[in-house]
């Protein structure tokens, strides 16, 4: 029953069945009890009233998908929002690797633009030298 199988559920089912019919059965010979057995039997009448619900709502608690929250909330929230975020940080990393990528050929072209502007002012700086 504190498993939540199925099996021991059955089994529970057969047995509990087998336990009613002894209380009725001691029920109806009432009438042979002593005093003091009447006692008894009415101090177990009243627990028993009061337990035999206890059972079933065990059987429905241990049964149920979310018995161990933790494990229930980890299944159902934490390991979904999980993947997600996976899923987002590796578009931050393709995203910083094409920036990156951007940054390294936009430098490139800024060197050879700026090594082409200066090879024109040091050429142009040679002929005004030359031709003074």
């Amino acid at each position: 029953m504190l498993t939540g199988d199925k099996k021991y559920e059955n089994e529970f089912h057969v047995m509990w069945l087998e336990e009613k019919n002894v209380v009725r059965k001691l029920g109806r010979m009432k009438s042979i009890l002593s005093t003091s057995q009447l006692d008894d039997f009415s101090s177990f009448s009243n627990a028993y009233e009061k337990f035999k619900l206890l059972p079933l709502k065990m059987i429905k608690l241990r049964s149920s998908v979310n018995l161990n929250q933790a494990n229930y909330l980890l299944e159902t929230e934490a390991m979904p929002m999980a993947s997600e975020i996976l899923i987002i940080l590796n578009d931050m990393l393709e995203n910083q690797k094409q920036l990156m990528q951007t940054v390294i050929k936009g430098s490139d072209d800024n060197m050879a633009r700026n090594g082409l502007i200066a090879l024109v002012i040091g050429f142009i700086l040679s002929s005004s030298l030359f031709l003074f």
